[in-house]
């Protein structure tokens, strides 16, 4: 059906979208990171198509390229905490830092966390299985363990969690 939608219609967004995960579940990241630059070309405000496409070049190395899609993000705190992964991959651990700061700024605002991409799980692919972080809870440890992580690696003390 997503084929047929875009063929009928190449600005069809959420058709170039799908075709795109189906290709990214099949392990092709670069036909899938291809529909997701249609995806966003034709919805180029939606957070959840960009930030695919910043994912999907990530994936493919292409570290740089995937920073500016992540810049281009706002109002989305999973956005931030991959782009805290880009930042790993070129060794810039206190930009990595930040990137997780602002996800966590994010998931405390109340606004931002009613919106319907931002109740979504958090999926994060391994090879055998992936992690699902469904919970605001787990989606704050996340950033804040990425935040840690960052800082002592950057060779700045680490960042004490609070009180439970």
């Amino acid at each position: 059906l997503a084929e047929a939608a875009s063929k009928e219609d190449q600005h069809n967004a959420e058709a170039w979208f799908l075709l795109g995960l189906d290709r990214d579940l099949s392990g092709d990241t670069a036909a899938a990171v291809d529909h997701y630059r249609k995806a966003v070309d034709a919805a180029p405000a939606s957070p959840q198509y960009r930030n695919n496409l910043a994912r999907g070049l990530l994936e493919l190395g292409t570290f740089h390229e995937a920073l500016q899609e992540y810049r281009k993000i706002s109002q989305f705190p999973l956005a931030r905490v991959e782009q805290a992964l880009a930042h790993w991959a070129q060794r810039e651990m206190r930009e990595a830092a930040d990137a997780s700061r602002d996800a966590l700024k994010m998931l405390g605002d109340a606004g931002l966390s009613t919106r319907f991409y931002n109740r979504r799980a958090w999926l994060f692919r391994l090879p055998n299985k992936g992690i699902r972080l469904s919970s605001p809870e787990d989606k704050r440890c996340y950033a804040l363990l990425g935040e840690a992580a960052s800082r002592r690696l950057a060779g700045e003390a680490a960042v004490a969690f609070p009180d439970a």
